[in-house]
């Protein structure tokens, strides 16, 4: 895991952005928000889903991620 990028879990990027489950995992499906599994949890990059929330509420479109 890499110290300088900040990490959440699904439950609080729900809270976070108001989105149900479901349209979190289709963005790190789709490669907008870089997620990782350690061991049984699914944590997601917390930067990346603020800024896919922010480019979907702008009418844009979010940028993949690798």
């Amino acid at each position: 895991m890499t110290d300088s990028v900040a990490w959440m879990s699904i439950r609080e990027a729900v809270k976070v952005t108001g989105r149900s489950r479901m349209t979190i995992w289709r963005w790190a499906e789709a490669g907008y928000v870089r997620s990782m599994k350690p061991g049984s949890r699914v944590i997601l990059c917390r930067s990346d889903v603020t800024e896919t929330e922010q480019a979907i509420f702008d009418g844009g479109t979010p940028e993949k991620r690798t």
